[in-house]
């Protein structure tokens, strides 16, 4: 099992990296190719693979921290994964909408608006996949995180006249 969330570590890294080329360097080979959106056209479908991964990484690993049994304290992992989790829904959210308007929509007039939203989906896509790559290559699958509690042992009488005993000798 560890094997395989490695594999889809890389294969998330991978697909984080040439998104993070496309969108530096795609403008200056776009016009060698004889349609500039030809590359796009394809890291989408990977995008859109890599997007409902990183999600569902992420909602699980939100679930595993919301089990009944685990510390309820307001931690940097509570926020961090809190916060991975809902920037993964807003990036699925316009990735799709992004996605399938361009489906439906003329390919060659593209609005100013939409092609805003491709930047930022492109920038968080970036990020949030990068950091569950990260997360799928180093971190065991999400489980319960629990918090050990130790239970003291009760002290007998004679145990605590010999701990004053032995205070009092040695002052």
């Amino acid at each position: 099992m560890d094997n395989m969330k490695k594999g889809l570590g890389a294969l998330l890294a991978l697909i984080a990296l040439a998104v993070a080329i496309n969108s530096l360097a795609g403008e200056f080979y776009g016009s060698l190719l004889p349609d500039s959106g030809f590359v796009w056209d394809i890291l989408n479908w990977f995008m859109a693979g890599a997007i409902l991964v990183a999600l569902a990484y992420q909602y699980l690993s939100k679930r595993a921290l919301d089990k009944p049994g685990t510390a309820r304290s307001v931690n940097f992992q509570y926020l961090y994964t809190n916060l991975l989790l809902f920037v993964a829904i807003v990036l699925t959210l316009w990735f799709f909408h992004n996605w399938f308007n361009s489906f439906s929509s003329d390919p060659e007039a593209p609005s100013l608006r939409a092609g805003v939203v491709w930047i930022m989906v492109n920038a968080i896509f970036i990020a949030v996949t990068g950091i569950t790559a990260g997360q799928l290559w180093r971190r065991p699958a999400p489980g319960p995180v629990t918090v050990p509690v130790s239970v003291p042992e009760p002290v007998t009488r004679e145990e605590s006249r010999n701990a004053a005993g032995n205070e009092s000798a040695s002052q």
